[in-house]
């Protein structure tokens, strides 16, 4: 089981599976864009839909920090549902919140000052 230490020098999980996500669609058009230049030499303008698709999940993560910290840190690492001062758990997800694991996962992705 992973340590708090271990933990807070992460990005928070759902701005991890938005890079797993990325990485799989790109790779995925990767090689649609690679077949398809072989039969349709105009196929290479997908290849234009790649740096947008980079650049949108970027912003989506530094979002979500702006986010948190406007919100002192108290959004769920998960979800973003924003968690109760007292609570210990989220209300959307059920996943269990530490506040000092969650503000240093969040300090991790945003935008350096």
């Amino acid at each position: 089981m992973p340590t708090g230490d271990d933990i807070a020098a992460e990005p928070p999980p759902i701005v991890r599976r938005e890079r797993k996500l990325l990485l799989i669609v790109l790779t995925a058009m990767g090689a649609g864009i690679g077949l398809a230049t072989i039969f349709v030499p105009a196929a290479g303008i997908l290849a234009l839909t790649m740096p947008p698709l980079v650049v949108i999940s970027l912003f989506r993560a530094r979002r979500w920090a702006r986010l948190a910290a406007e919100l002192d840190y108290r959004v769920c690492t998960h979800c973003t549902y924003q968690i109760e001062p007292a609570a210990t758990r989220c209300a959307e997800c059920g996943c269990d919140f530490d506040f000092a694991v969650a503000a240093e996962q969040w300090k991790s992705v945003a935008p350096r000052a």
